[in-house]
């Protein structure tokens, strides 16, 4: 499939990108301020923003939320691991949240591309997904 403006479809998927990660990391402002022409920012309830907490990984610092479920009994797998629950970390960088602050996002500037994190074949406990240098999500069994 061709598409006649490539450049459009890019920027679009990027501000959806951009949209996602604000919303998940709890910046329900900024979205609104950073995207402020999108049908889905204005669909969005006037919340304010979630309280935000500063995390590290992938040798980052990231602003966002995390989220923990303990288990009420813990679960083997088949290679006699426990799990004893799960904890889902959500985040933005902080140099996207200084610069969106002051400006909005350069659409064409942004590097959104999905990094995956270390995959290899035993079992994981840690699992993370980048987009660029300005998203995080990353999954840990507990």
């Amino acid at each position: 499939m061709q598409v006649e403006e490539p450049e459009k479809v890019l920027t679009a998927l990027k501000q959806v990108t951009c949209l996602d990660g604000l919303l998940l990391a709890g910046y329900f402002g900024l979205a609104r301020k950073v995207l402020p022409d999108s049908e889905r920012v204005k669909r969005l309830p006037d919340a304010p923003d979630h309280p935000h907490r500063t995390f590290e990984t992938a040798r980052a610092e990231w602003r966002g939320q995390i989220y923990t479920a303990n288990f009420p009994v813990p679960i083997k797998t088949f290679e006699g691991d426990e799990i004893a629950g799960i904890s889902v970390r959500f985040g933005v960088s902080p140099n996207f949240l200084e610069t969106s602050a002051v400006r909005p996002p350069v659409w064409n500037e942004l590097d959104l591309r999905i990094r995956r994190g270390n995959q290899s074949p035993e079992f994981q406990r840690r699992s993370v997904i980048g987009y660029g240098d300005a998203f995080i999500a990353e999954v840990e069994l507990l």
